[in-house]
Formats: structure tokens, sequence, C-alpha cells
């Protein structure tokens, strides 16, 4: 905004620092809102031959129930936050 005002270019250090810092918090916003639902879809791969079909929120709601919530749900998000936030 400071830079726009006064028309003034800013160095390319800030727009690289701004870029990354700007992937960096995207990134870590979409991991933790889409973790469950992969952590959902792996179980149902693994289980595909098996004759139990749940909904999405089905299978949530027996991972919150036998794992707990964080360590069910988000099992696996600070590896996943590790990869995407640099990107």
């Amino acid at each position: 905004r400071y830079y726009r005002e006064n028309r003034v270019q800013p160095p390319a250090s800030v727009e690289v620092l701004q870029s990354f810092v700007s992937g960096a918090a995207s990134g870590v916003f979409a991991v933790v809102f889409t973790t469950p639902f992969d952590v959902v879809k792996t179980r149902r791969q693994v289980t595909q031959g098996e004759s139990v079909k749940q909904s999405t929120f089905g299978y949530m709601r027996q991972i919150v129930r036998e794992e707990g919530l964080f360590t069910g749900l988000w099992k696996g998000n600070l590896t996943r936050m590790v990869k995407v936030a640099p990107g």
C-alpha cells in the first residue's frame, strides 16, 4: 500500500518476501481445511473391498469416535503443512 500511494517501485526483495508469505499462508489455510477430507478419502480407498458403505460425514464421525477430533481427522497435517507452505 505504501508503495502504491507514493508511486514508488518496491524493491525486489519485498515482492519476493510478500509473495512467499502470502503463498505460505494460503497453503497452510488450505491444508487445515482439506486434511480431514483427505483422511476420509484415504480410509475409503483402504477399505474399498469391504461391504460397509458410509457417507463422508459418517466416516468422519467414526474417526472422531475412535481416534479423537484432532488426532484422527488431522492426522499427517503437520507433514502436509511443511510440504505445502514453501510452495
